[in-house]
């Protein structure tokens, strides 16, 4: 629900989010 680069298992690796 939100649009956001967030960490993926603390491993650095950034995913954009979307809703």
């Amino acid at each position: 629900s939100y649009n956001t680069d967030k960490l993926i298992f603390g491993t650095g690796t950034r995913l954009q989010v979307f809703p």
